[in-house]
C-alpha cells in the first residue's frame, strides 16, 4: 500500500472519540466485519458497549449490552444456558414447525446451483426437505421413503435447541452432508 495514502483499516480506530460511545461501537463493529479477530477492536466495542450499558436509562438496552460483552468474553453462554428452557418449549411444536425452524439457520448464500428433495423421517411422520434457489422448504412427504434421513423427535429437538449440530444428525448420504453444510451450527 502506499505510504501516502491512510490505512483504512486502522484509521476508524485512530480516529475514535471516547466521549461518543455509540459512535465508537458502530466503528469498532465495521472494522471487525472486515477483520473478526482484531483485538483492539473488540476492546474498544467492548469498553464502549460497557460506557453505553453504564449511562442508558433502558433497562433492555443495558441488559442486551452486559449480555453481548458477557458473551464476547466467554463468561456466558446463552445457547448451553438456554438450552434446557428451549427443549421444554419446543418438545410442544409438532415435527413440521421444528423443521421449519431450520430455514432461520439456512445459509442462503452458500447455497448457490444447490437443487436437492431430501426425504426425511422423524418417528413415524415423513416429509421433504427441499433446497432450491436458495430457499429451504419444508413439506410433508405424499408417501413414505424407506431411503429417508431418520432422525427421532430428541434429535430434531436437539438439533433446533443447538444442543447438537447438523453434521450429528443430517448424516449417511453426500445430500444429507451437503444440506448439513447449509446449516448454520
Amino acid at each position: 500500500m502506499n505510504a501516502a495514502l491512510p490505512d483504512p483499516i486502522a484509521s476508524p480506530l485512530d480516529d475514535i472519540d471516547v466521549s461518543d460511545p455509540r459512535r465508537a461501537a458502530r466503528l469498532a463493529t465495521y472494522v471487525l466485519l472486515i477483520h473478526k479477530d482484531d483485538a483492539e477492536a473488540l476492546a474498544i466495542r467492548q469498553r464502549a458497549f460497557l460506557k453505553v450499558a453504564q449511562t442508558t436509562r433502558s433497562t433492555n438496552e443495558r441488559n442486551y449490552l452486559l449480555g453481548f460483552i458477557g458473551e464476547e468474553r466467554g463468561e456466558i453462554d446463552f445457547t448451553k444456558q438456554l438450552a434446557p428452557l428451549n427443549t421444554l418449549a419446543y418438545s410442544q411444536l409438532s415435527s413440521e414447525a421444528l423443521l421449519e425452524r431450520l430455514k432461520s439457520r439456512f445459509i442462503a448464500e452458500a447455497a448457490d446451483g444447490v437443487v436437492m428433495a431430501l426425504p426425511v423421517r422423524v418417528a413415524s411422520e415423513h416429509f421433504v426437505l427441499h433446497v432450491r434457489n436458495n430457499v429451504l422448504r419444508v413439506e410433508l412427504a405424499a408417501q413414505p421413503n424407506e431411503d429417508a434421513l431418520k432422525m427421532t423427535r430428541k434429535q430434531l429437538i436437539d438439533l433446533t435447541t443447538r444442543a447438537l449440530r447438523p453434521s450429528d444428525v443430517i448424516t449417511g448420504s453426500k445430500q444429507s452432508e451437503q444440506l448439513a453444510a447449509l446449516i448454520e451450527a
